[in-house]
C-alpha cells in the first residue's frame, strides 16, 4: 500500500518539474482522496475542496490541517501504513492554511487544483493520474458493488405505485446512511419523470405504473453508479425497450477494452443506438465513461481523446426516453467485472452474448 502511494506522489512531482515550480498543494476530496486510499476530507456532504491539504514539494510531502481535524483524519481515515509518508503541518483553528504554506514554500512558486491563493490551477494535469486504479481499490469496489446489489434487492420490491419519488429517495438515503456509506447521489423516475427528465431530481409526484432508480454511492473515495428498474403494471412496450438499451450497454461494456480509443468507441455506441431503432437518443444525455475517485472522472464524446487501460473503471448510463441501463465494472487483464451487478447477485438478469463474452445486465422486475 505505502509503495503504490509513494509512486503516485513521484508521478504527481513530475507536474513541479514540467511547471518549473516549487510545491503543488492539493485540496480537492477526490485527489487526497486518491493520496490516501480514501481519506474523506470533508465535513459537509457539499464540498469538493476538503478541510485539509497535501502539499507536496521536490523533496517532502506536507498534509496540512487545523487542530480540530489532524488527529481525527490520522486516528479515522488515513491508513497507518500510509502515516510515515506525511509530515504533518498544523495550524489553529482560527489561524490560517496560507500562513503556514508561507513558512513551506514561496507562494508565487506554488501551483495547485483549486486555483486558490492565486495560484496557476493545474487539476487537468493531475486528473489523468486517478484513471488507473490497483488491487486495493479493486477490492473496496467490489464490496461496495456487493453492497448496492443488495440495497437494490432488498428495497426495491418495498415500493408501490402510490409512494412519491421523495419517500422512495428518502428510504434509499437510509439505507446507505445506516451502513456507511456515502449516497452521493440518489434519482428517482417515476412513470411521468422518466418521460420529461434525463436527470430526475426526486419531485412529490407518485411513481405510477413503473419507476427505475439510480444510485451514485461512495465508499473509500470510489463512486459506483448503477440502477434499476421495476414496474406495477406488465407493459411488453417497456419491457422490450428496455431490452434493447441493455443491449445498447452491454455492448459498450464489452466493447470497452484496454487500447480502444473513445472516440472509436463512440463511433460504435452511435451504432448501437441505430440498430435499436434509436438514432437520436444519445444526443439527449451523456452516456457515461470513466469513473473512479469522481462518478465520472470522464465523460466519453466524439472528440474524447483517451486511450482505455487496464485497471480503467467505467460506467456507462445509455438510456432511452423511459429507460436507462447503467451499472460499473472494472477492466481486468482478459474481462471487465461489473462490480455492481455480481454473478451472485438475486436480481433476475438479461443476457447479450459480444465478441466471445457474455454480459449479464438487470431484467425489470414486475411487482
Amino acid at each position: 500500500m505505502k509503495e503504490i502511494i509513494k509512486n503516485r506522489i513521484e508521478k504527481i512531482r513530475k507536474i513541479l518539474e514540467n511547471t518549473e515550480k516549487d510545491g503543488l498543494l492539493l485540496s480537492r476530496e477526490e485527489n487526497i482522496a486518491y493520496l490516501t486510499f480514501g481519506a474523506r476530507n470533508r465535513i459537509t456532504l457539499n464540498n469538493t475542496e476538503g478541510v485539509a491539504s497535501i502539499l507536496i514539494t521536490q523533496d517532502d510531502v506536507f498534509f496540512i490541517t487545523n487542530n480540530i481535524e489532524m488527529n481525527r483524519l490520522f486516528s479515522e481515515e488515513i491508513p497507518e501504513a500510509l502515516h510515515e509518508l506525511f509530515k504533518k503541518v498544523e495550524y489553529r483553528w482560527w489561524q490560517s492554511e496560507y500562513d503556514r504554506l508561507s513558512d513551506l514554500v514561496k507562494m508565487k512558486h506554488l501551483i495547485s487544483d483549486t486555483g486558490r491563493y492565486m495560484t496557476k490551477n493545474v487539476s487537468t494535469d493531475i486528473n489523468a493520474h486517478r484513471y488507473v486504479l490497483c488491487e486495493p481499490e479493486f477490492k473496496t469496489l467490489r464490496s461496495l458493488g456487493k453492497v448496492i446489489d443488495e440495497v437494490f434487492t432488498k428495497n426495491m420490491p418495498l415500493l408501490n405505485s402510490q409512494m412519491t419519488e421523495l419517500e422512495v429517495q428518502a428510504l434509499f438515503f437510509r439505507e446507505f446512511f445506516k451502513l456507511g456509506y456515502d449516497p452521493i447521489l440518489i434519482l428517482v423516475f417515476g412513470e411521468e419523470s422518466a418521460r420529461l427528465y434525463r436527470h430526475n431530481l426526486p419531485r412529490d409526484a407518485k411513481l405510477g405504473n413503473q419507476c427505475f432508480v439510480s444510485f451514485c454511492v461512495r465508499d473509500r473515495g470510489l463512486v459506483i453508479s448503477s440502477t434499476r428498474t421495476i414496474m406495477f403494471t406488465e407493459s411488453t412496450t417497456l419491457r422490450e425497450q428496455h431490452e434493447k438499451n441493455c443491449r445498447i450497454d452491454a455492448k459498450l461494456i464489452s466493447f470497452s477494452r484496454p487500447g480502444k480509443k473513445m472516440d472509436e468507441l463512440f463511433s460504435q455506441l452511435d451504432e448501437a443506438y441505430a440498430s435499436e431503432g434509436y438514432p437520436d437518443e444519445w444526443m439527449l444525455h451523456h452516456q457515461g465513461g470513466l469513473a473512479g475517485y469522481k462518478s465520472r472522472e470522464l465523460v466519453c464524446t466524439p472528440n474524447t481523446r483517451y486511450t482505455m487501460m487496464e485497471g480503467n473503471c467505467i460506467a456507462w448510463n445509455p438510456t432511452i426516453t423511459g429507460t436507462k441501463s447503467e451499472d460499473t465494472a472494472v477492466l481486468l487483464k482478459g474481462t471487465n467485472e461489473i462490480v455492481s451487478f455480481p454473478p451472485s447477485s438475486k436480481w433476475p438478469a438479461l443476457e447479450f452474448k459480444f465478441n466471445g463474452d457474455t454480459i449479464r445486465r438487470p431484467d425489470i422486475i414486475l411487482l
